[in-house]
């Protein structure tokens, strides 16, 4: 069930980047083209939504029902020091992977509502840009891209 979940997860990483650079993109051209929000503006930022709270909730069951890195965590003395921070897999995964994509989606959040009750489109493409910029930014910088599980995943 780990290996599935796992792999699942490692998918829907790829489906959750580019849902959040398609809205980046749209609004960047909606703002330098001076085009009104449409519907298709929309349907990126319920995708982009979509993509990444799925990706949440995997990640949430890997974390609290699956995953030997986290069980094994709490289960042990783990060395939290500073030296051990950049060190250990195991605290990459049980905090630093967690609480990063947390924040990701909490700020994608906060910007897509911000952008749904902006009056003006270019602020709505303002808004959009900004928060799931930083949100991508932040996804980037916790996915795991030394993968230390198996290789097929």
């Amino acid at each position: 069930m780990y290996f599935f979940f796992l792999g699942l997860h490692n998918v829907m990483r790829w489906m959750v980047l580019l849902g959040l650079l398609a809205p980046i993109l749209a609004s960047i051209q909606g703002r330098i083209g001076k085009r009104s929000f449409g519907r298709v503006d929309a349907l990126l930022l319920k995708l982009a939504n979509g993509f990444t709270h799925t990706q949440l909730l995997l990640g949430l069951v890997l974390y609290f029902a699956f995953s030997p890195l986290t069980l094994q965590f709490f289960g042990s003395g783990v060395d939290v020091s500073l030296a051990g921070i950049f060190e250990n897999q195991m605290l990459f995964f049980a905090l630093y992977h967690s609480v990063m994509m947390f924040v990701s989606v909490v700020v994608m959040s906060i910007g897509g509502s911000l952008a749904r009750r902006a009056t003006e489109d270019a602020q709505k493409f303002n808004i959009i840009a900004r928060f799931y910029g930083i949100a991508l930014l932040l996804v980037l910088a916790a996915i795991p891209w030394f993968r230390p599980l198996p290789a097929q995943f």
